[in-house]
């Protein structure tokens, strides 16, 4: 797991303020609602920097269709062991071709978990969640453009506040 990573002093729980419209269930795993104007929808792999498909399965992935330029959210398991050594800060520069603007420590359900923001070219922002989920690392991701990223920060913070492990 994530433990060698963490500062045995934990970050603050992320606040859940926003109403729900939605609940997303992933059997075994965690549970989190999602304000509007968000929707679950089917598919929607992950791709790495270059645009090239990744071998990773997503949990679950969101959009908010009623936008002009549709904004996205995706949660996925980590797969295999993650070595705790910090390197996930130095490899999501070169994963994502950005760069990370902020980074804190934050409880999500009660976990540890780091969100690392990021600048990408094109003028697209990402907040990535790394969370130490009781049974597997679990990993997120909010995709929006730059220029409205404040106003999903609140949409963001709803969906990890809400979260409960199962």
């Amino acid at each position: 797991m994530l433990s060698r990573f963490f500062n045995p002093v934990g970050g603050q729980p992320i606040p859940d303020r926003l109403p729900k419209d939605g609940w997303v269930d992933v059997p075994g795993a965690f549970r989190f609602g999602y304000p509007w104007p968000w929707q679950l929808v089917d598919g929607g792999g992950l791709v790495d920097g270059s645009g090239a498909d990744q071998e990773n399965h997503v949990f679950a992935t969101l959009t908010a269709p009623h936008t002009t330029v549709v904004p996205q959210v995706q949660f996925w398991p980590q797969h295999g062991a993650f070595d705790g050594s910090g390197s996930v800060v130095r490899e999501l520069p070169a994963l994502y071709r950005g760069v990370v603007v902020e980074s804190r420590r934050v409880l999500v359900g009660g976990q540890n978990a780091f969100v690392f923001v990021l600048d990408l070219p094109g003028g697209w922002r990402v907040s990535r969640l790394v969370a130490d989920g009781p049974r597997f690392p679990l990993h997120g991701e909010l995709r929006v453009p730059q220029v409205s990223a404040a106003g999903y920060e609140w949409h963001w913070c709803s969906m990890l506040g809400s979260m409960q492990w199962r």
